[in-house]
C-alpha cells in the first residue's frame, strides 16, 4: 500500500514501473528488480508476465528455487495457453532442482507446442505463441545456420528451439536416464545449428559416456575448429583419445593444455582475471593433470605419473568447489583433500613397489573419509564409516569409497595378504552397487589377483570375461586374459586375444615386449 501511494506521488505508471524493473534486471540489481515486479503484481494481479518475471529474479538472482517455483506456478495459473518462454524457464528451474520427472513432463508439453507452431507455419499461418517479454540472458556462442531443418519461423525463434533441445538433452544426460532420448535431442539441436560449440561438446560427452568413442571424437574435433583453447573441450577430447587407446595423441593434447613445469607465466596471467575465471581454470587444470597421471601410469611411466597426480592434488587444495561428489570437507566447508587423487597416488606407489608409502596414502585417505563422516553426519558417505584406518580388521578395511577399497585389495594382493585381498574383492563383487552397475576395475583387478597370486585360472577367466563385457576397449585386459587362457591350455584362443591386444594398443610397453613372443609360443604349442 505504501509503495502504491509512493508511486502515485512519483506519478509512475505501470509502464514506467515495468521499464524500471527491466532495467534493474538487466543491471543485475536483483533487489530493485524484485521490488518493482512485486509492485507490478499488486497493480496488475491478472498479468501472468509479472509472476513469471519474479520467478526468474528469484531463480537467477537469489537462487531461491522454491520461491521461484511458487511464482512460476502462479504465472501458469494465470496463463490460458502456456507461453513457450514461461515453460522453458520453468523447465530450466526443474532441471536445476533435479526434478527430472516433472522436467520431462514440461519439456514434452513444450515440444508439443513447438510442433503445433511448426505445423501452423508450414501451412502458411503465422500464429506464433512466442512472447517478446523474455528476460533470460542466454549465452549462445553458436553461429546462425542457414542449413535446412524441420523448423520454421524467425531466427530468434529457431535459436530458442535449438536451446530447448540442447537443454533437455543435457537434463536427461545429467540424470543418466533415457540416454537414447538425450541423443535424439542433441541430434535435433545439431540439425538446427550444426556449428554450435556448446552442442558439439555436450553431445560429444554423451557419446563418450555411452561408449561411442569414434563419433565422440568427430564431435570434439569439429568443436576444436571453433575453439581449441577451451579447457573442458581439451579434457573431453583427451579422455576420448585415451578410451580409444591412442595414448600418444591423448598425452600430446594434455601437454598442450597443461602448464609446463616451472612455468609461472600462465598462472600469473590467469590470476589477473576474475575469481570465477580463475576457479574454472583451476578445476579443469586439476582434471587434466589427473588424467595425464592416469595415462602415464598405464604406460608404466610411474615417476611422471606421480608428478602429475601430485600436481592435481596441489591444484585442488585452494579450490573448494571442484568435484563436489568426490571431495571431502571439514565442518567449515573447507576442502581437505580428494580421496580419489590419494587413491590414484596409492596405485602408482603399489606399481613402484613402494608399499610403505602406498599404505600411508591408504591411511590418509581413510582418515579423510572418517573426517568427512564425522563433520557431516547426514551425508550418504556415513553408510560404511569405519573410523580406524590403522585397524587390520577386514570390516574396517572396507570403506564407503569402492575405488579406495579396490586399490587396497590390490595392495593386499601384492603384499601376500592373500586371504584378506580375496575377501575384499568378493565383497566388492557382491555389493549391491556392483550388481546393479558392474564395475570394470573391480572385476579386472580381482581377475589379476586370482590369476597371478591364487593361480585359480578358471575363476580368473570368468572375471576377465566380465571385465571385457563391461569395457571392451582396453588392450591390457586382452593381454592378461590371453595369458590366463594359456595356463588353461586354450592356445588358439589365447593367441587370438593376444593379437587383439596388439591391435588395440601396440604402444604399451608390456604389449611391445610381451605380445609377439607370446603369440609365437602359442604357435609352438599348437604345432606340438
Amino acid at each position: 500500500q505504501t509503495n502504491k501511494q509512493t508511486n502515485k506521488q512519483r506519478h509512475v505508471s505501470e509502464e514506467g514501473l515495468h521499464r524500471e524493473a527491466l532495467e534493474a534486471y538487466g543491471n543485475h540489481d536483483w533487489n530493485k528488480a524484485c521490488l518493482r515486479f512485486l509492485e507490478l503484481c499488486y497493480l496488475s494481479p491478472k498479468n501472468m508476465h509479472y509472476p513469471h518475471n519474479i520467478a526468474m529474479v528469484l531463480q537467477y538472482g537469489f537462487q531461491n528455487y522454491n520461491g521461484a517455483e511458487k511464482y512460476f506456478k502462479q504465472a501458469m495459473r494465470l496463463s490460458i495457453n502456456f507461453l513457450p518462454s514461461l515453460v522453458r524457464h520453468y523447465c530450466s528451474l526443474l532441471s536445476v532442482m533435479k526434478r527430472y520427472d516433472s522436467c520431462q513432463q514440461m519439456y514434452t508439453y513444450l515440444f508439443r507446442q513447438i510442433d503445433q507452431h511448426n505445423h501452423a507455419q508450414t501451412n502458411g499461418e503465422n500464429n506464433s505463441d512466442e512472447d517478446d517479454n523474455d528476460n533470460d540472458n542466454d549465452n549462445d556462442n553458436g553461429n546462425k545456420s542457414k542449413q535446412s531443418h524441420e523448423y520454421n519461423g524467425p531466427p530468434k525463434y529457431i535459436e530458442k528451439v535449438h536451446d530447448d533441445h540442447l537443454n533437455y538433452a543435457e537434463a536427461l544426460m545429467e540424470c543418466e536416464m533415457e540416454l537414447e532420448e538425450s541423443e535424439l535431442h542433441f541430434k535435433k539441436a545439431l540439425e538446427i545449428k550444426p556449428k554450435n560449440f556448446k552442442t558439439l561438446v555436450k553431445y560429444g560427452k554423451l557419446l563418450s559416456r555411452i561408449g561411442k568413442f569414434d563419433e565422440a571424437q568427430q564431435m570434439f574435433e569439429t568443436a576444436m575448429e571453433l575453439n581449441a583453447q577451451d579447457l573442458e573441450l581439451q579434457y573431453e577430447y583427451a579422455n576420448v583419445l585415451w578410451n580409444r587407446q591412442e595414448y600418444e595423441k591423448a598425452l600430446l593434447q594434455l601437454q598442450r593444455a597443461l602448464p609446463k613445469r616451472q612455468h609461472n607465466g600462465v598462472m600469473s596471467a590467469i590470476e589477473s582475471q576474475s575469481q570465477t575465471q580463475v576457479q574454472g581454470w583451476r578445476e579443469w587444470q586439476e582434471k587434466l593433470a589427473l588424467l595425464c597421471g592416469i595415462i602415464l601410469e598405464e604406460k608404466q611411466e610411474y615417476d611422471e605419473a606421480e608428478y602429475w597426480v601430485t600436481k592435481a592434488i596441489e591444484m585442488g587444495q585452494p579450490n573448494v568447489k571442484s568435484f563436489a561428489d568426490r571431495t571431502y570437507h571439514d565442518d567449515n566447508e573447507n576442502k581437505i583433500l580428494s580421496v580419489q587423487y590419494l587413491t590414484e597416488l596409492m596405485l602408482i606407489k603399489i606399481k613402484k613397489k613402494e608399499f610403505e608409502h602406498a599404505l600411508q596414502m591408504y591411511q590418509l585417505a581413510k582418515s579423510m573419509l572418517c573426517t568427512y563422516c564425522h563433520g557431516r553426519s547426514n551425508s550418504h558417505w556415513t553408510l560404511h564409516c569405519n573410523c580406524n584406518p590403522n585397524d587390520d580388521d577386514e570390516d574396517r578395511a572396507y570403506s564407503s569409497d569402492w575405488y579406495l577399497t579396490c586399490v587396497y585389495a590390490l595392495f593386499c594382493s601384492e603384499t601376500n595378504r592373500v586371504e584378506k585381498a580375496t575377501s575384499l574383492f568378493r565383497r566388492l563383487v557382491s555389493s549391491e552397487d556392483n550388481k546393479s552397475s558392474p564395475c570394470y576395475l573391480i572385476h579386472f583387478y580381482f581377475a589379476m589377483h586370482l590369476h597371478y597370486i591364487c593361480k585359480k585360472f578358471l575363476q580368473a577367466k570368468h572375471h576377465y570375461l566380465i571385465a571385457i563385457k563391461i569395457e571392451s576397449n582396453w588392450a591390457i585386459t586382452y593381454l592378461h586374459f590371453a595369458m590366463c587362457l594359456f595356463q588353461l591350455q586354450e592356445y588358439e584362443t589365447a593367441k587370438c586375444f593376444a593379437l587383439r591386444a596388439e591391435q588395440l594398443n601396440s604402444t604399451l610397453p608390456i604389449i611391445v615386449t610381451t605380445a609377439k613372443p607370446f603369440v609365437d609360443i602359442c604357435g609352438l604349442m599348437l604345432a606340438q
